[in-house]
């Protein structure tokens, strides 16, 4: 995380990302932190990333099996506009899939999922609010890309909707959501590291806690 080509300003002038993307989803796991890529591939079940098609305004969802070493994919899922350049898969640009389906538990209920584990990254009681910078960013995509500024423009509307869909279902006993328990006073490209091991350690715990929980849900 030290890494100036993990995250700094300067990669904007560099690599036109904030990430220099080549060195966290290319060299990283396929020369320093070797992926197992072999038993990935060998998993049973199946593993959806979504990506946003500026184009059509659809999150299209991605197995892993047509992930490669390049990692493309992954790479279109943290496309936040204007801090990352849209990723183009088969001649199509994406962007985060998160901007238009941030909790993505419709996509799993028509999938035919009748139980599901929502792991959400934000306290009980959150709330998301309008961002200038989504007001920035709208102004910028509005000509070229439509879509994808309406988008940005309702971004804190559709996240608060679906928490609200979220806690219908854990109610109704439809889902069961795990939530964060200690502050998540972090911001989206948090590099202190003893605020992200303590996050990680709360989640671990948390699964611990409620293990025979879970499985007895299941």
């Amino acid at each position: 995380m030290d890494n100036k080509r993990y995250i700094s300003y300067g990669n904007l002038i560099r690599c036109k990302s904030l990430m220099d993307l080549d060195f966290v989803f290319d060299e990283i796991p396929n020369q320093h932190c070797t992926f197992d890529y072999e038993t990935f591939y060998e998993f049973y079940g199946k593993m959806l990333a979504g990506a946003f098609n500026v184009e059509t305004g659809d999150v299209e969802y991605f197995d892993k099996d047509l992930l490669d070493k390049r990692n493309s994919i992954l790479r279109a899922t943290i496309a936040i506009p204007l801090v990352f350049p849209l990723e183009k898969i088969n001649g199509q640009y994406y962007a985060d899939g998160g901007l238009s389906e941030p909790i993505p538990i419709n996509k799993s209920i028509a999938d035919g999922n009748g139980k599901n584990i929502i792991v959400l990254t934000r306290n009980d009681g959150y709330r998301k609010k309008q961002s200038k910078a989504n007001k920035i960013t709208y102004k910028i995509y509005k000509n070229k890309y439509p879509k994808l500024a309406k988008v940005l423009m309702d971004r804190h509307i559709k996240y608060n909707e679906q928490l609200d869909y979220c806690k219908k279902l854990e109610e109704s006993g439809k889902a069961m959501i795990i939530r964060p328990t200690i502050s998540m006073d972090i911001n989206r490209f948090e590099r202190d590291k003893n605020k992200l091991k303590a996050i990680y350690q709360n989640g671990y715990d948390l699964i611990i806690k409620d293990k025979e929980k879970i499985l007895n849900y299941l």
